[in-house]
């Protein structure tokens, strides 16, 4: 009598497709456990920053740092650059870049450019695609290609501080003041309201967060900058992209650079994304349910162009004055958002 030694071709074929189903239902788990231990480090980074944060506020008088210096600075005589970030090398065990950074000089000196390169963990978001170390920025404020000797280069990050609000987002719903009493900033038509948790180029006592420590932003994600995100697609180089930002095409040394050109970093509107550059404090828009349109209702990862972007689930994360860290919901309002930012201002901005 003989056995039989091995399957059928049915019986392996049906073995297969049972093994196929298991991992079918398999891999969404393990999407999901990575998405969420992603997000948690995420956070963890955040709660680092907000550690830090108030580190440096016990080591200077209970004060934060700027979201950014644009200008002259503490009594200088020289416009110099600095980011928001560089303020807390020191507390995030970088003190070897902190002592050798040179305040008086600008960001992108020739000193101080080695040290902005610098790639920090800490200001990385692991669910973010992004594997680039550093993006060069080369046109000016108002778009013209820079000439290489006066391009320079800095280190990515995710996260950034409010600087301001556009006037039309703030104006769209109903924000006092009205956006007639707005200061302008770099420019004729460029005018936003200050009112963010962080100043810009001077400190900010923590007693003048008078909203409320735990009702209050300090820092959002905001990954991919300088490239241009709509929803979930890169539309950095598309020719027919839409938007409100730049016009696609090749610059010239006297033509304006399209926004996040291919290797053209910044172009002139959308924000940066270094942790020592001064730009990557950003205004916020808001936009429209498709990205597209600014301003508008919402402001969390539609587009990464004056809004919060992160590729997290459903919504972004978010580092509070107090030092914690809460996820907000992608349909969280853009007048929330504002509310949120302002630290001064009187409004019951009530997180759930």
């Amino acid at each position: 009598m003989s056995r039989r030694s091995g399957f059928t071709l049915i019986e392996l074929l049906v073995v297969i497709a049972i093994i196929a189903v298991l991992i079918g239902l398999l891999l969404p788990a393990v999407q999901k456990v990575r998405e969420a231990a992603a997000r948690a480090q995420c956070q963890n980074n955040l709660k680092q920053l907000g550690i830090a944060y108030h580190s440096y506020a016990s080591a200077n008088n209970n004060k934060i740092p700027p979201s950014g210096v644009r200008g002259t600075w503490l009594g200088g005589l020289q416009a110099v650059k600095h980011g928001w970030g560089t303020f807390l090398l020191a507390q995030l065990e970088q003190e070897n870049v902190f002592r050798l950074y040179r305040w008086e000089e600008d960001q992108a000196s020739a000193n101080n450019q080695p040290l902005i390169l610098t790639n920090l963990k800490v200001m990385r978001c692991p669910s973010s695609p992004d594997t680039r170390q550093d993006y060069e920025y080369n046109s000016s404020s108002t778009g013209i290609l820079l000439a290489p000797a006066n391009r320079w280069k800095a280190a990515v990050g995710d996260y950034m501080p409010c600087q301001g609000f556009r006037t039309e987002a703030w104006d769209l719903f109903g924000k006092q003041p009205h956006s007639s009493q707005a200061t302008l900033l770099d420019g004729t038509n460029d005018k936003y309201i200050r009112i963010c948790a962080q100043n810009i180029a001077e400190y900010t006592p923590l007693l003048s967060i008078t909203d409320g420590l735990s009702s209050t932003i300090l820092l959002g994600e905001g990954s991919m900058r300088p490239r241009f995100m709509i929803l979930r697609k890169d539309v950095t180089d598309d020719p027919a992209r839409q938007g409100n930002i730049g016009t696609p095409g090749n610059p010239t040394a006297s033509a304006p650079t399209p926004q996040g050109h291919p290797n053209l970093g910044v172009g002139m509107h959308i924000s940066h994304a270094g942790w020592s550059d001064a730009l990557s404090a950003f205004q916020l828009f808001g936009s429209t349910a498709d990205g597209v349109g600014q301003p508008g209702p919402f402001a969390i990862n539609r587009t990464n162009d004056h809004n919060y972007y992160s590729f997290h689930t459903g919504g972004a994360n978010f580092l509070l004055a107090d030092g914690s860290v809460r996820f907000l919901n992608e349909g969280t309002p853009t007048s929330l958002l504002i509310d949120l930012n302002t630290k001064a201002y009187g409004e019951v901005a009530t997180l759930d």
